[in-house]
């Protein structure tokens, strides 16, 4: 459906309603099934909605708990495929690397670029470390991303 005022944050997918990325909808029987209560900005969407399809809108706690969880699960899915992004990009150092320094070197490099802010912390000491310890370390972090 083409939702002209709001096109960049509302989208109705199928049943689904979606503001921003949080489903808070869905369309059944002929009703607005609304999934909780929502900021202005969110409520002017399901209104919109409502009136541009012609629904009666109604609260709905059991789809606010599903869509609730859902949203949960597909924000958990979206983590999981950028860390498995990020450990397949530092693996290519495995490729790139011309000896195992080099190779480490960019493993530790794309796992910080990409994990920055995001709980990754490398030891004090790592730049002390022998290329194997590093090596063995890396594969391991890479091997609980993926």
């Amino acid at each position: 459906m083409e939702l002209v005022k709001y096109k960049q944050n509302l989208r109705v997918i199928g049943d689904k309603v979606f503001s921003y990325n949080t489903r808070v909808a869905t369309i059944k029987n002929g009703l607005l099934l609304v999934h909780g209560y929502w900021s202005m900005t969110t409520s002017k969407h399901v209104n919109y909605v409502a009136d541009m399809l012609g629904l009666e809108k109604v609260m709905n706690t059991d789809a606010t708990k599903r869509a609730k969880i859902e949203s949960e699960r597909e924000e958990v899915e979206e983590s999981n495929s950028s860390l498995k992004t990020i450990a397949l990009v530092a693996s290519l150092g495995d490729i790139f690397g011309k000896n195992q320094k080099e190779s480490n070197d960019w493993k530790a490099r794309m796992l910080k670029a990409g994990l920055e802010g995001r709980g990754l912390i490398m030891p004090d000491d790592w730049d002390s470390l022998s290329e194997e310890t590093k090596q063995a370390r890396l594969d391991d972090a890479l091997a609980q991303l993926q």
